[in-house]
Order: C-alpha cells, then structure tokens, then sequence
C-alpha cells in the first residue's frame, strides 16, 4: 500500500511541476483518478511536497533551489516587518506551515492578527506592500466567524486571519479543528530562517487543518 501511495504522491508532485494543477488537493485527486480511484486513502500533502522539492531541486539546482526558498521566506518576513511598522497597535503570528519555514507556492501564507484598526486601513498596507486584495471574508473557527483578508504578491499567497482577541492570536493549536499549530512571531522567525530553512519533509499542519 504505501508504495502505492507514494506513486500516487508523486505522480501528484509531477502534475504541479508541470503546471497542469495548481493546488495540492486537486492534484491529488487528479493523480488518485489516473490510478484507478480505489479504496486507498490519498498521500499527504507532505509526501507529496517532498516529491515536488525533488523535483525542482534537480531541475533548478541545489544552490538556486535554496536561494528561492530563503528569498520567498525573506519576502514573508517583510510582510510582517511592514504591517508593525504600519499598525501601531498590532499583534501579529505567523501561523501553520509557513511559521515552520515551509511555504512552497501551493498554499497560502496564513498570518494572525489583532488590531482596533478596521479593514480598511489593513487592506492599505497590504497594497502599500504591493498586495492585491482579492476578497474580505469570513472564516468560522472555536471561537465564532473571524474576518479573513486574502491578498496575492509576487512572491506569495496571504491570508490574514483578524482574531477577536490578542490571545486567540497567541493561541497555539489550530483554530477550526483544535488540533496543534506552529506559531512564530517577526524576530523569531527571522533567526529561524536565517540558521536554515526546516525540511518540508515534517509535513507541519496547516493554519485550517
């Protein structure tokens, strides 16, 4: 069975390599449905981003391999820097995968926010930083629906996830399911990707399971 699952984790890899699928999820399915379908659960999302790093690092390079990454990692930090240096009463956690160094370009960047200043003035930074804006939206988590601001970058995807409280912010377990999350704030995470960038092999869990 598991030899079974890492074809298909692989297979799904090479679809998103490719370009013929731009999500994780749908590349899955895609890749489950060219085997056969069948009774056997589908690979996680890390196996299959651990098949995906193969294949970019063979194609790029070892050495342009690790400088996009660390450059995409760079560019996160910034976002945050810019949104405490333009909110002064700001808290602020990089949540889920990327808070553990791994963010690939299949899913987006979640941070956590508390702040009195509206939607509006939140939407201005990210544009100032070069974001669209593409929707103002909720989300319904454990502690009621919060706002989710998504926006896309050049190097990135983000979603900033507006907690009603500065604790729910420092909360670490994930807020839909309940289940544990990485949470890193701005100096933390800068040391963190400065030492190295952590292996996408841990298959960290998501902001929303």
């Amino acid at each position: 069975m598991d030899m079974e699952l890492d074809r298909i984790a692989r297979d799904a890899a090479r679809l998103l390599h490719d370009g013929s699928e731009t999500t994780v999820q749908a590349a899955i399915a895609a890749a489950r449905s060219a085997a056969g379908g069948g009774t056997l659960p589908p690979p996680s999302r890390g196996r299959v981003r651990r098949h995906l790093a193969a294949m970019q690092q063979q194609s790029m390079g070892a050495d342009e391999f690790r400088r996009v990454r660390y450059s995409v990692l760079k560019a996160v930090e910034e976002c945050m820097a810019g949104l405490h240096w333009a909110v002064e009463d700001l808290e602020l956690r990089l949540a889920g995968r990327a808070a553990e160094g791994v963010v690939d370009g299949l899913e987006p960047v979640w941070m956590r926010v508390h702040s009195t200043v509206d939607d509006g003035v939140l939407c201005s930074v990210l544009e100032e930083q070069e974001f669209e804006v593409t929707g103002i939206g909720t989300l319904e988590t454990r502690h009621g629906r919060m706002t989710r601001i998504t926006a896309e970058a050049a190097e990135f995807d983000l979603v900033l996830l507006r907690c009603h409280h500065r604790s729910q912010v420092l909360e670490a377990i994930n807020l839909v399911t309940g289940g544990p999350v990485a949470l890193v704030e701005l100096e933390s995470f800068g040391r963190r990707i400065d030492r190295g960038l952590s292996d996408a092999g841990r298959d960290p869990s998501g902001e929303t399971g």
